[in-house]
């Protein structure tokens, strides 16, 4: 009988310990980070903070999966992420938390891009575009990001296969805080990696249904 009592108490202690760290967790995010070929992105630096929860921060690194896991004490709030990662684009996101239980999300890192330089630019170009580019680039340099987003747009809807010009609209648009603007270059960019710039016309280029090719 000791010894069952005895068995019955460590239970007890056990069960008594392990309750609070469950009911510490209400919600647990497992999450992914990929590149925008969807592939996972290994050591990202992920920073989880909750502007309702001012003494709330957690940080993961994600593993060669690009997963990371992390567990809230609290639902009904907003938690920020937050993901870095060296030859990356510093990305932000936010996400509100209504029920209890597990949640899967995922989240695409993009690659940096590099600010214009003063390369020249390929064979074939029209003057107009190259001239609204360079004069774009000069206000880029000058930090008039307004009057550089609308010499790079005329250039590229003069030329829209210079490369150049939508790396600079991207540049442009990061800095002018325009996270939703930026998306609208970003898939052209990729879509035209280890293409060859298309031959300038001269005049300004339509799309296929007549508008204009650039992004509103």
């Amino acid at each position: 009988m000791a010894a069952r009592r005895c068995l019955v108490s460590v239970l007890v202690l056990l069960l008594a310990a392990a309750t609070p760290a469950a009911a510490a967790r209400k919600a647990r995010l497992v999450g992914k980070v990929v590149d925008s070929d969807g592939k996972p992105v290994e050591g990202v630096r992920v920073t989880v903070t909750s502007p309702q929860i001012p003494d709330f921060q957690e940080v993961r690194i994600t593993d060669a999966k690009g997963a990371f896991l992390v567990d809230f004490r609290k639902v009904g709030v907003t938690y920020v992420y937050r993901f870095e990662k060296p030859g990356y684009q510093l990305t932000e996101a936010k996400q509100d938390w209504h029920l209890e239980g597990t949640q899967h999300s995922n989240w695409v890192l993009r690659k940096a891009i590099s600010a214009p330089t003063d390369e020249p630019l390929p064979a074939g170009t029209s003057a107009a575009a190259a001239m609204a580019y360079n004069t774009g680039l000069l206000a880029l340099k000058a930090h008039n990001y307004p009057l550089a987003r609308e010499k790079f747009r005329a250039a590229a809807s003069d030329s829209p296969g210079l490369r150049q010009t939508w790396e600079a609209l991207a540049v442009v648009e990061s800095e002018l805080g325009r996270g939703t603007s930026i998306k609208l270059y970003l898939p052209r960019l990729e879509g035209m990696a280890g293409e060859a710039p298309a031959p300038a016309s001269g005049g300004r280029r339509r799309g296929a249904a007549g508008r204009d090719p650039r992004p509103a």
